[in-house]
């Protein structure tokens, strides 16, 4: 089950007013067995993998410091499991040069995911 949020609005409300929207995609995804690190990598390779369709401009926020600082190369990826899910994010994000990776604090995260 996706669950999406949907909202939309203009500044001034006429016909000619800046009109604006936002979205927010909840997916619970159920990865089987696992690290934390591992469905941490398999939730941001699922994201793009969606977004990838739209070919738009996106920033994917995670509270992941080490994926962060493994996909910029700040870190060494040394687990083989992880090296595999970090290079499948790699080559969707050397498709999307308008793609960036940020990481944002886990009460941040918490607040906008509910988890």
């Amino acid at each position: 089950k996706m669950i999406v949020y949907c909202d939309g609005g203009s500044l001034d409300n006429s016909k000619d007013g800046k009109a604006y929207g936002s979205i927010a995609i909840f997916h619970k995804l159920d990865f089987g067995a696992g690290t934390n690190n591992e469905a941490e990598y398999k939730a941001l390779y699922n994201a793009m993998k969606i977004v990838h369709q739209t070919d738009c401009v996106a920033e994917f926020r995670t509270d992941s410091e080490l994926i962060v600082k493994q996909l910029s190369g700040e870190y060494q990826v040394k687990e083989p499991r992880l090296k595999i899910l970090n290079d499948a994010v790699k080559v969707l994000l050397a498709d999307h040069v308008n793609w960036k990776v940020v990481y944002i604090p886990r009460e941040k995260i918490m607040a906008i995911l509910g988890h």
